[in-house]
């Protein structure tokens, strides 16, 4: 517990220790003032159910809340609030009023105390579906409250679906024609699934089973590597790049190949006004979050700026991720800040570069030399010893014996030693050992 940031670290089973603030506890549950301090609710050693809302996103450990809430495919359940919330994106106010009349109706004949929120997907749904939401959640909320076992540390109460019914639930919106799964036991698990808890999406379930791979079918490999890499040319000649740092992400647009056919103003301006989709595109994709700086191309023209600005606004509403967009009018910027809840793609299939630790370049030759011959003037300092022996990489190796070979037998009448060189295919360039002889 520690005071001066106000938060606890939860020991709830994963590798890293969680993350716990107060402004995420439920201090009324645990019977605390609305003002009390951390070391006055929680105590080392206590137990406490907790709901994980972000994974563990890079160092970070998982962030926790007691505010604990269940999700369905039309209905967000929420048992410590009292209140029935709609989706901002229902616009339509009779669509509004009757859905909060109807939930409202749902909770009371099925005595289920709390709040809801009704999600974007149930828009013109019929009672009987919302009725079916009402019910599941209610059932799920009652089975993780009243678990019987002895609790203890780690132990799970609730888990979310597995992920192939979490995307039919969370993803899948109207006008969807076909999901396609190429394995014939999940296919009739999903469709068990969807038959119970979403049922639109029940009759576009297909168990595909030629024997082409089904990513072929759409050109997801394709995508998958547009997605992980660091550039994504435009059709026009352009191109973005993508950098992701624990920080922010940062996207500059470039003009690249593309010379357009006015003058540098339109140019600019069509360039933008391309990326803009691709932008939107490849943050939906990529699953990035947290802070987004958009260095576009500079459009002196006001009107020009407000194009993209609006354009960017359309194509971030089609996003279902919570985004929101700043202008950074002085920088010639625009800035977004995405919610985060998971790891982004790059993170979830990629690894870091053992040979640059991730940081995406390494050292040049001459700067290895130049460490390696320090560390030669160090071995022979410290070892008193005539002969060393020193193993590089090759392509060090190749340098070190022709243009360099002049400055090493200088370091060996310098030392007063002789210096054998050995060339290790297996060493990455900036590995290298120094050892006696």
């Amino acid at each position: 517990v520690l005071p001066g940031m106000q938060a606890a670290f939860v020991e709830i089973g994963f590798e890293r220790t969680a993350f716990l603030h107060i402004k995420d506890i439920d201090l009324g549950a645990l019977n605390k003032p609305p003002n009390a301090e951390i070391n006055t609710v929680l105590r080392q050693g206590q137990l406490l159910n907790v709901q994980v809302m972000k994974d563990p996103l890079g160092s970070k450990g998982a962030r926790l809340t007691t505010y604990f809430s269940l999700s369905s495919h039309y209905l967000v359940y929420m048992p410590q609030a009292d209140n029935i919330g709609i989706s901002q994106r229902i616009e339509d106010s009779t669509e509004r009023n009757r859905l909060h009349t109807l939930i409202e109706d749902l909770v009371k004949s099925d005595n289920i105390d709390g709040g809801f929120i009704v999600r974007t997907a149930a828009e013109h749904v019929d009672k009987r579906a919302l009725q079916a939401d009402v019910s599941l959640l209610g059932r799920q909320w009652r089975s993780t409250h009243n678990h019987k076992a002895q609790p203890k540390a780690g132990m799970l109460l609730y888990c979310e679906l597995p992920m192939v019914q979490r995307v039919l639930r969370d993803v899948v919106l109207r006008g969807l024609e076909r999901v396609l799964v190429d394995d014939q036991a999940v296919a009739a698990e999903l469709i068990a699934f969807a038959n119970e808890f979403v049922i639109d999406a029940a009759s576009c379930i297909q168990y595909y089973e030629q024997a082409r791979p089904i990513f072929d079918l759409r050109g997801i490999e394709d995508q998958i590597t547009t997605a992980l890499a660091r550039r994504v040319d435009l059709a026009s000649g352009g191109y973005v790049i993508f950098d992701q740092t624990e920080a922010m992400t940062t996207v500059d647009v470039n003009t690249g190949a593309f010379v357009g056919k006015k003058n540098l103003e339109d140019t600019a301006y069509q360039t933008n006004l391309e990326a803009v989709t691709v932008i939107a595109r490849q943050l939906c994709v990529r699953n990035l979050g947290g802070m987004i700086i958009i260095d576009f191309i500079d459009m002196p023209q006001e009107e020009h700026r407000n194009q993209i600005n609006l354009a960017l606004d359309n194509v971030l509403a089609n996003d279902r991720v919570k985004t929101s967009r700043y202008e950074l009018k002085e920088l010639g910027l625009a800035a977004l800040t995405r919610k985060r809840t998971r790891e982004s793609l790059e993170h979830i299939l990629c690894d870091s570069c053992p040979v640059c630790d991730g940081l995406g370049r390494v050292r040049s030759v001459e700067t290895v030399i130049n460490d390696l011959f320090r560390e030669i003037q160090r071995a022979a300092a410290k070892q008193h010893k005539k002969q060393l022996l020193v193993v590089v990489a090759s392509n060090v190796g190749t340098i070190l014996l022709d243009a360099a070979s002049q400055y090493l037998s200088d370091l060996e009448r310098e030392l007063g030693v002789t210096i054998q060189t050995r060339i290790d295919t297996q060493y990455a360039r900036g590995h290298y050992d120094v050892a006696s002889l």
